[in-house]
C-alpha cells in the first residue's frame, strides 16, 4: 500500500496528536498507555533518587518516615482499538461523528505505534468488519486510517454483545481495549463486565449537541440511520421533554453500567478539540 502521509487529513490529525498527546519528557519508547503491567512487590523506607511519584503517602505520614512502594518489572500491555461502525455516526451538527471517530481513532493508533507498542484494530458493526491484526510496524496508522474513511455507517446497527464475545476470543492477552462510538445503541441488557474484568477497558463516547436536544417544534422528514427507513415526526413541546427524559435515563444507565465494572470513559463533542480532550483523557 502506497503511503497516505500525503492526505491533508491525516497530516492534519498526525501533526495535532504529535503536539497534544507527545509529552516532553518522555522518551521516544515509553508508552503512555501504561495500563497495569506494573505488579506490587513490597513497601520500603525511601533512599535519594528514586521516583517520588511512587511514594507511599498514607504509610508515610503514618509512619512519619518517607516509605515508597516498589514494583516489578513493567510490562507494556498491547492496545486494542474498537471503531463502532453505527449508522449513528452519520449524524453531525458541527461535523459528522464519523469524522470524529476517524479522528480519535487514528490519534490513538498513531501515538500507539510510535511507541513501539504492539496495536490491534477491530472494525465493527453488528459482526466484524475488518480485523486489522496486531503489529508494531508504524505503516499500520494508514492502513487503519483509510480502512475508516471507506467504510460506510449508514445502515450499521451496533451488537454489543456479540462484540463483547468477540473480543473475548480474539484478544487472549490481557490488552487495554478502546472502544470509540457513541454508544446509543447500548442498551439495559448488554453487559461489558466480563470483558472489562480480563482486559483494560476503556470507552471513548462521541457525540453531538444537537443530538441531545430535539429541534424547534414542527414537522420534520427523517431517516434513521441505522434502519434507513424514513417516516415523519412532529414536535411539540410533550414529546422534546419526553425525548430529554429518554436522553437522561439512557445516560444515566450507561454511566451506572461503566461505574460498575469500573470502566473509564470520555466523551467528546464534535464542536471539540478532539486531540487535546484525548490527551488530557490517557493521561490522566
Amino acid at each position: 500500500m502506497a503511503p497516505l502521509q500525503h492526505d491533508p487529513l491525516l497530516a492534519s490529525i498526525i501533526l495535532r496528536t504529535k503536539k497534544r498527546l507527545f509529552h516532553p519528557l518522555h522518551g521516544e519508547h515509553e508508552s503512555i498507555f501504561g495500563g497495569s503491567g506494573m505488579d506490587f512487590r513490597e513497601v520500603r523506607e525511601y533512599s535519594g533518587g528514586e521516583d517520588i511519584r511512587h511514594l507511599n503517602w498514607k504509610i508515610t505520614a503514618r509512619t512519619g518516615t518517607p516509605m515508597i512502594n516498589r514494583y516489578n518489572e513493567t510490562k507494556q500491555l498491547p492496545v486494542v482499538l474498537v471503531y463502532l461502525n453505527g449508522g449513528d455516526l452519520h449524524f453531525g451538527a458541527h461535523k459528522s461523528k464519523r469524522e470524529l471517530a476517524i479522528e480519535v481513532l487514528t490519534a490513538l493508533g498513531y501515538v500507539t505505534l510510535n511507541h513501539h507498542d504492539t496495536l490491534t484494530t477491530l472494525f465493527y458493526s453488528a459482526a466484524q468488519q475488518q480485523w486489522l491484526a496486531p503489529s508494531r510496524h508504524k505503516g499500520m496508522i494508514d492502513l487503519l486510517f483509510s480502512t475508516a474513511c471507506e467504510l460506510e455507517p449508514l445502515g450499521e446497527q451496533i451488537d454489543f454483545t456479540a462484540l463483547a464475545a468477540l473480543l473475548m476470543q480474539k484478544v487472549r492477552q490481557k490488552s487495554l481495549i478502546f472502544l470509540v462510538g457513541d454508544f446509543w445503541e447500548f442498551g439495559t441488557d448488554h453487559d461489558l463486565g466480563e470483558l472489562a474484568f480480563a482486559h483494560e477497558l476503556y470507552c471513548i463516547i462521541l457525540r453531538d449537541h444537537a443530538e441531545e436536544t430535539l429541534p424547534p417544534k414542527g414537522i420534520y422528514e427523517i431517516t434513521d440511520p441505522r434502519t434507513r427507513k424514513a417516516q415523519t415526526l412532529t414536535i411539540d413541546k410533550q414529546s422534546a421533554s419526553r425525548y430529554k427524559t429518554l436522553v437522561a435515563d439512557h445516560e444515566a444507565m450507561l454511566h451506572a453500567h461503566l461505574s460498575t465494572h469500573r470502566i473509564a470513559a470520555t466523551k467528546i463533542y464534535t464542536d471539540e478539540d478532539a486531540i487535546e480532550k484525548l490527551a488530557y483523557f490517557v493521561r490522566r
